[in-house]
């Protein structure tokens, strides 16, 4: 019999505490989609100075437009509780790699949408506030939408 190394320990104890700390935070909860939605844009972007009725807007159109790619029940949540206790890819580690694709996959287009749809990219200072464009965000003066 191999005695385990002890990387091999260090990793399962890692793991285990992970994901008590996840499930630990996770359990009971329902979690509001803003509220991921900031997390994560935050985990990337820093601190992000933008309205709650803004961020409700664009979390609405998000999930209406990418219903798919929006994580729902407890991988959600299990999500939300890794961005609270700080461990977010520490999670994302130890889950199967479908739902890592799928949490990739939301990180991704979530960020891109946010920078088409917001000001963010108009910002001259970081402490500036970021609104919501709308559904069709042309920044074109001269545009004409009427066919």
């Amino acid at each position: 019999m191999t005695q385990p190394t002890r990387r091999a320990v260090i990793a399962a104890g890692t793991s285990l505490i992970v994901a008590g700390a996840v499930t630990g935070v996770a359990i009971g909860r329902d979690v509001p989609m803003t509220d991921l939605f900031r997390r994560v844009l935050e985990r990337y972007l820093g601190h992000l100075n933008m309205p709650d009725d803004d961020l409700d807007q664009f979390a609405n159109a998000f999930s209406e437009r990418r219903g798919w790619q929006v994580p729902h029940g407890k991988l959600a949540s299990g999500y939300e509780a890794a961005h609270i206790v700080g461990l977010p890819e520490m999670s994302r580690r130890i889950l199967p790699a479908e739902y890592n694709r799928r949490l990739e996959a939301f990180d991704r287009h979530l960020l891109g949408d946010f920078y088409l749809y917001t000001t963010i990219g108009y910002r001259e200072d970081p402490q500036e506030e970021v609104y919501y464009l709308g559904p069709t965000p042309c920044q074109n003066p001269f545009a004409e939408f009427a066919a």
